[in-house]
């Protein structure tokens, strides 16, 4: 069933939220581009599927160099600040409104899937991971991003802050390292491999500044197997027994 959020409040914009977005949009944001666009760099549609607002930076960033673009988020106020943001960015884009247990889009349409600091936000989060296996195509590329439970970037103010989410809206959880890897096996997928990111408190914004012992942000990269599509074609071909 598809849920509708009506608040429009946002999380306070006081000195601390401000520096923790610069430092997303001039350490964490970057990191996590260079490192999915190069993985993305083999997909031949063109086609990504965004789930969950997140920052918006990425799709918009996949938008600016020729991406086809469908944004999928449960809040009606936070796709309205996104159609702003592609509108001012000549990026055009598909918007869907739905829960994210259960995505309105048909099985295997996506090559390419993108799912940035939303888990954290989903009472049934492995639901989501499903639907997106479900969605991507057989041999498909995913990235999936989660804070780290152990380090500042998992303490909820900050998420909230990265992800513009007030404190009414959503329960939140972050995740260990073993729970995340154990969520994306049981969705199906294989993965690639799972990088660590954001070694650094929230708000520092100089790349030779202090390094934390602990990442702040796990990035999984994953693929759907080939196999997923045969097996399903033959578990749906007619019974001529």
């Amino acid at each position: 069933m598809a849920k509708t959020v009506t608040s429009s409040k946002r999380v306070s914009g006081s000195f601390l939220n401000i520096k923790v977005k610069n430092s997303v949009k001039f350490r964490y944001f970057p990191e996590l581009w260079y490192l999915i666009d190069n993985f993305f760099s083999t997909v031949r549609n063109k086609h990504l599927l965004e789930v969950g607002y997140g920052m918006g930076m990425l799709g918009e960033a996949f938008g600016k160099t020729g991406w086809r673009l469908t944004c999928l988020d449960q809040s009606i106020v936070s796709l309205t600040s996104l159609k702003e943001r592609m509108a001012a960015a000549n990026v055009n884009a598909t918007f869907e409104q739905s829960d994210l247990i259960k995505f309105p889009l048909s099985g295997q349409t996506f090559e390419a899937v993108i799912c940035i600091n939303t888990l954290e936000f989903q009472n049934r989060p492995t639901d989501t991971l499903r639907e997106i296996y479900r969605v991507l195509q057989p041999g498909g590329r995913a990235a999936i991003v989660a804070f780290n439970k152990l380090s500042p970037w998992g303490f909820e103010a900050v998420a909230r802050n990265v992800r513009d989410v007030p404190r009414t809206e959503h329960q939140y959880r972050s995740f260990a390292k073993y729970e995340f890897v154990k969520m994306l096996k049981m969705a199906g997928f294989t993965i690639v491999t799972v990088k660590d990111r954001a070694k650094y408190l929230p708000g520092s914004t100089n790349p030779t500044g202090l390094s934390l012992p602990l990442t702040g942000a796990f990035v999984a990269l994953v693929t759907k197997p080939n196999s997923a599509g045969k097996r399903r074609a033959k578990s749906s071909a007619p019974d001529h027994s």
